[in-house]
């Protein structure tokens, strides 16, 4: 909640503004946070992991559907297709680097290849949870 509250909702959130200069930083910064992602399947690293599981905390493991009204759509769809494709391989060739991703709620099942982001409790039973099943 913090990652999301403080710092991406502040950068994201229409309180910054929405004029054409906002709009425009919010896209640059998108293209940056996947760029960095994108880089781990060439090389990977702690800075590019790190903004891969920020991406993934705030973000979720699930598309949203409404993508006309969420600006973050192409940026969620980018970033859960490339754990999809690309996080399995990561960890085979180094799990150090690739464990540094799961930060906040998210875990690595490695026996059933599945990224998992528990939210919190609340007042239910049990913690909900969302899952993105690795290749």
């Amino acid at each position: 909640m913090i990652q999301h509250n403080i710092v991406w909702a502040t950068l994201f959130s229409r309180i910054g503004g929405d004029g054409k200069a906002w709009r425009i930083v919010r896209f640059k910064v998108r293209r940056l946070l996947y760029d960095e992602i994108a880089r781990l399947s060439e090389f990977p690293n702690y800075k590019g992991t790190r903004i891969l599981g920020y991406c993934l905390n705030i973000l979720g493991m699930e598309r949203g559907s409404d993508k006309k009204k969420n600006e973050n759509y192409a940026l969620a769809k980018a970033v859960q297709s490339w754990a999809k494709k690309h996080f399995f391989t990561m960890w085979q060739k180094n799990s150090d680097v690739a464990e540094s991703t799961l930060i906040g709620g998210l875990s690595f099942d490695q026996q059933n290849k599945k990224l998992i982001r528990t939210w919190a409790k609340g007042l239910s039973r049990e913690a909900p949870q969302s899952i993105l099943d690795l290749e």
